[in-house]
């Protein structure tokens, strides 16, 4: 979404955060301060007021890429007022646009 997309939900009184945090998990503790690594991330949708990521890091290898770490991220949109909402319509259209992109 960028700084303009959060620029947004300050504005109109949004906050997305996470829910929930499973299935976390340390595969590889090899990766040095010096090491490349990228995080994959999937989307899914879960009606208007849940979004799921599951992320993956990596760490680059001279001959591939070696899985460091993975969880998995809940997230849910709480209204200025302190209560669950559904997400307004335009930020599910940035999650489905993301979601396109990982599927």
């Amino acid at each position: 979404g960028g700084p303009a997309k959060l620029e947004q939900c300050v504005t109109e009184g949004i906050a997305i955060v996470v829910a929930k945090i499973d299935g976390l998990e340390v595969l590889d503790t090899s990766t040095g301060p010096v090491s490349l690594v990228f995080v994959e991330s999937e989307v899914k949708l879960r009606g208007k007021s849940i979004v799921m990521f599951h992320h993956s890091l990596f760490r680059v290898d001279e001959s591939s890429n070696i899985l460091i770490a993975e969880g998995d991220v809940t997230c849910a949109c709480v209204t200025a007022e302190g209560k669950a909402g559904a997400f307004p319509d335009w930020t599910l259209d940035v999650f489905r646009k993301t979601a396109a992109q990982t599927s």
